[in-house]
């Protein structure tokens, strides 16, 4: 995985892009313990570190949609649910693992990357236009 955030997946909402940008690097530092061929202990705490991450994010979406109504609100939620759920089953995974294996790095370029990917270009770039209407600074929510 590159460790530039792809410009094409910006926003233009500022403080969401930022968090995407975060988001992007941890997913980078999760590969590159994959590709590493770390213990399932380094694996799991690098998840660990994502999955905190990916709750303050979807909490901010889901605060920003909420408040100020956003009409996709519910279908946007339930795409974070799913990417919960992922993150989730590869936790899991890892667990029942001997650590880092290309089957591991597959499963999780399938669960995070792409799905995170995906996610943002579906929705996320479609909500960043409503709350910049509603917050011109795109500062905060």
């Amino acid at each position: 995985m590159s460790r530039k955030f792809p410009e094409n997946l910006l926003t233009g909402y500022l403080f969401i892009d930022r968090q995407h940008q975060e988001l992007y690097a941890r997913i980078d530092d999760l590969l590159e313990t994959l590709k590493d061929g770390a213990s399932k202990e380094k694996i799991l705490e690098v998840l660990r570190y994502l999955d905190e991450y990916t709750i303050v994010h979807f909490d901010f979406e889901e605060t920003a949609m909420e408040m100020h109504r956003y009409p996709q609100r519910f279908d946007h939620a339930a795409s974070h649910m799913a990417l919960r759920d992922g993150v989730a089953t590869l936790m899991k995974e890892v667990q029942e693992s001997q650590g880092a294996t290309p089957e591991l790095r597959e499963a999780c370029q399938r669960i995070v990357v792409d799905a995170l990917l995906k996610h943002i270009a579906e929705h996320d770039m479609l909500l960043a236009p409503f709350l910049a209407e509603k917050n011109p600074e795109g500062s905060n929510l």
